[in-house]
């Protein structure tokens, strides 16, 4: 998502991994990068072709360059959304390899002229936001003191919070997301246990985030689609999907889920440590924690791992989980490039490379204890 800080909702939507895509319409060009939403027409007609998540954890870089080239072409070409010699700040998922951070930063620098470049940790953005402005018009404000967890697409962060400093050294990438749930359903479709279509990855999407969810506070209401409605253990169905949060295994991987990862982060913090996350409770974010139920399943997966007898762990989700990220960074832009320690300059890149990226570590975390105070 992009547009310039000071607008109030950004203007063009990207898909949450790096994929190629095809139009449907022969007569259309043969790759197209984006969604649009003033443009709903057009990117109906969109499909997912290709896709690559494991390579950017596993092999330590992106490696579809030429899709983020041609993102960053359609942002720096749309004059509503970029502004010539404005700085960017950049939104990125916790453990991003410094070879993918030194790539961006130098196609940013280089290629498109960017002044100066900042990269902070997108769920750490949407607990900062939330906490300057409260999770709801008429919610409490946040505790300074939380784990934050952020449901992605492909990955999952768990991110302790201790007294508004963000413990980033204690952070855990879990890889489970959405798209777990989705490519459950997915499989239940090849079984043939729904209809085909739901094989596809839009329908998946869609039937996803209106239907499935955890038993425990009630499934999703609403009507069936025909094709659907009557099938047997359709209840089963919904909740099974969902649960590949928590049980991976479900889909032949052999690591941990969301809430083994959340008790893994809590264990290694110091007991003063996690009795002030235990009273803060636990922050959701990210697109993956509107399923339906999954505060009230966190809260089952965590129990055994607080003290016998505590009260459930408290569970606040953010105002927006798929917007808040973006807000905080935008709020972030308007004093983080006035202090030098805070960003990248182009200078600093040509004289230190790589290792000007690894000092600027610190100014990440100077950062996030400001947004957090």
């Amino acid at each position: 998502r992009h547009r310039l800080a000071s607008a109030p909702h950004p203007s063009c939507e990207f898909h949450a991994q790096v994929t190629k895509y095809r139009l449907k319409d022969a007569a259309a060009p043969s790759r197209y990068v984006g969604r649009y939403s003033h443009e709903p027409e057009r990117a109906a007609q969109i499909d997912a072709l290709k896709s690559s998540q494991k390579p950017l954890h596993q092999k330590g870089a992106v490696c579809e360059f030429e899709v983020l080239e041609a993102v960053l072409d359609r942002v720096f070409c749309d004059p509503a959304c970029c502004r010539e010699g404005s700085p960017a700040i950049v939104t990125e998922a916790l453990g991003n390899p410094l070879a993918a951070r030194k790539l961006t930063a130098e196609v940013l620098l280089e290629t498109y002229g960017v002044p100066a470049v900042q990269f902070c940790h997108a769920d750490a953005c949407a607990y900062g936001f939330n906490a300057l402005v409260g999770p709801s018009p008429a919610g409490a404000p946040l505790p300074r003191s939380a784990v934050v967890v952020g449901v992605g697409h492909g990955h999952s962060s768990v991110l302790p919070v201790v007294d508004g400093r963000v413990l980033f050294d204690q952070g855990l990438r879990v890889p489970v997301g959405g798209a777990h749930v989705t490519k459950t359903l997915q499989h239940f479709a090849y079984l043939g246990r729904l209809p085909s279509r739901l094989f596809l990855t839009a329908g998946a999407e869609a039937f996803k985030h209106t239907f499935c969810g955890f038993p425990s506070p009630g499934l999703p209401g609403g009507k069936l689609p025909p094709d659907v409605a009557g099938r047997p253990d359709m209840d089963f169905i919904q909740s099974t999907c969902a649960e590949a949060l928590f049980a991976p295994s479900l889909l032949g991987h052999k690591h941990a889920g969301l809430g083994e990862g959340v008790g893994r982060v809590l264990d290694g913090l110091r007991e003063e440590q996690r009795r002030a996350v235990q009273d803060g409770g636990v922050f959701l974010t990210g697109g993956g924690s509107r399923l339906h139920g999954l505060a009230e399943r966190l809260q089952e997966a965590v129990a055994p791992d607080l003290p016998l007898g505590s009260a459930p762990i408290p569970v606040t989700r953010a105002g927006d989980p798929e917007l808040d990220a973006w807000h905080g960074a935008r709020v972030m832009s308007e004093w983080v490039f006035q202090d030098d320690a805070l960003y990248i300059s182009r200078e600093g890149l040509a004289e230190c490379g790589a290792g000007h990226l690894l000092a600027r570590e610190s100014a990440t975390l100077r950062l996030h204890d400001l947004v957090t105070r």
